[in-house]
């Protein structure tokens, strides 16, 4: 299982550094926010210890500004610097028994600091600053601003997973949350434009993301902004565009690949349940069908995809009524693979793949999705589904860049259906 926030490590095993205090502060411009993280830590060590701090990121966020204060007097600001040359910087300086600071990413949707020695008892804060462009939902006009605070355990070698408290954001209009339950404070300051968000609850950890539903007018019409840089004398211009298409019925293919897995257990596989008996009891008529289930293995209901009848759907709708997460580990690239070689090639084929997204070889499953890039270009649809409150969202968010076709998936579900998976 994968451990977040500040940690050290002794014969191989991974302890955390209690977390004091922790405060986010997030602002959001049209689609782009940026979220601002500060923790306090304290070494209650009787000793020395090097301290390596985790930090759990969306994969199209970048960090753009790292700080670590010691004790109040001690501040190291980080700066870019090319990988091995301060990969060496930073060896030097432990030797010489110094304090350092390297910041690197070890998996997309998480980068990792190695902060150096902290002496017994004392604190240290970590300030930490990072972009991303937020999600839009174009059928309710809104914007989606997720906090990622638990990190879920991945299919490999790991440790285990904490989580923050407190939020604060400067959005617009109507704020809604899926996850939590928040309180809202609007026209701060007299201004329409601003408001205050915070959690509801007296709680000293947050279990599962974060997450905001900002819903604002004109999200659907086309809009510049413009930010001068008097540095260098240079503009730097975002464009939104809001195409809409009318998508006409067609006979198709709609394969459904379920993660079975035994981190499917409780709540997830509960909502891959229902959310499949949802998408089963939406299909059309005129379309063929199959369902996957994988883990260790993988297996689907037909030997082939079936025509849509009262017989396919009832046998569909009660291997989906009688799931459960027995399947072991997360292998993901075999089903996947026997899904597209599979499919029809004479008709459209949509794949729906829900799953926590708990592994490793996100790479390998990355490649064999653009080894069937001829098709997909043409005739195959890909939707990941992240379940869980901890999805891996380097997984469901590398296969949403490569198909790019989300926007077809929330036209056949309605705003219950969306506002399920998203809790």
């Amino acid at each position: 299982m994968q451990l977040c926030g500040l940690i050290f490590v002794v014969e191989e095993c991974s302890y955390p550094v209690p977390l004091q205090d922790v405060s986010v502060e997030a602002n959001i411009v049209d689609m782009i926010a940026e979220t601002t993280v500060c923790q306090t830590y304290k070494n209650v060590e009787k000793n020395t210890i090097e301290a390596i701090y985790k930090f759990p990121l969306h994969e199209a966020a970048a960090v753009c500004g790292f700080e670590a204060e010691i004790d109040g007097i001690r501040i190291v600001k980080g700066i870019v610097k090319e990988a091995k040359q301060a990969a060496k910087e930073y060896d030097e300086a432990i030797q010489q028994g110094h304090g350092a600071y390297l910041l690197e990413e070890q998996f997309p949707d998480i980068f990792q600091c190695s902060i150096g020695n902290i002496t017994a008892g004392q604190t240290v804060i970590i300030r930490i600053t990072y972009v991303t462009e937020l999600k839009h939902d174009a059928e309710t006009e809104s914007i989606r601003f997720v906090f990622p605070t638990a990190i879920a355990p991945r299919y490999g070698s790991s440790d285990y997973t904490p989580a923050n408290d407190g939020k604060k954001l400067i959005p617009d209009k109507i704020i809604e949350s899926p996850s939590h339950h928040i309180s809202t404070e609007l026209n701060i300051d007299g201004n329409p434009n601003v408001s205050k968000i915070t959690l509801a609850e007296q709680i000293t950890h947050l279990e599962k993301d974060l997450i905001l539903v900002v819903k604002s007018l004109g999200l659907d019409q086309p809009r510049a902004f413009v930010e001068y840089d008097s540095k260098t004398e240079t503009n730097c211009v975002m464009l939104t565009l809001v195409p809409k298409f009318a998508i006409n019925e067609i006979m198709s293919e709609l394969i459904f690949v379920i993660d079975r897995s035994g981190s499917m257990q409780g709540g997830p596989i509960e909502k891959a349940s229902e959310t499949l008996q949802l998408l089963l009891r939406s299909l059309p008529e005129d379309c063929l069908f199959n369902v996957v289930s994988f883990g260790s293995h993988f297996d689907s209901l037909f030997t082939k995809s079936q025509p849509y009848s009262e017989e396919s759907f009832s046998k569909a709708l009660k291997h989906a009524q009688e799931m459960d997460a027995n399947y072991g580990g997360t292998e993901i690239y075999d089903p996947l693979k026997w899904t597209f070689e599979n499919s029809k090639n004479d008709m459209p084929t949509s794949i729906f793949l829900l799953t926590d997204g708990q592994v490793y070889n996100v790479d390998q499953i990355v490649e064999l999705i653009k080894s069937s890039e001829e098709k997909i270009k043409d005739d195959l649809r890909l939707f990941s589904i992240g379940i869980g409150d901890s999805v891996s969202h380097h997984l469901v968010e590398s296969i949403l860049v490569l198909v790019k076709d989300m926007h077809n998936l929330l036209r056949i579900m309605n705003e219950w259906i969306k506002r399920f998976l998203e809790c």
